[in-house]
């Protein structure tokens, strides 16, 4: 069970990687709010 947890949270880091990746390249300051929220929501676990 631990492995899923440590898998998932590697997939998480990734993904917020590429979605912070592309808001740089997008509209920095609109996308960053919701990158936040992200990272605050999955922080949450």
């Amino acid at each position: 069970m631990k492995k899923l947890i440590i898998v998932f949270m590697l997939v998480s880091v990734l993904i917020l990687v590429a979605i912070v990746s592309y808001a740089q390249e997008k509209n920095p300051y609109e996308e960053f709010k919701e990158v936040e929220f992200f990272f605050f929501y999955s922080g949450a676990y």
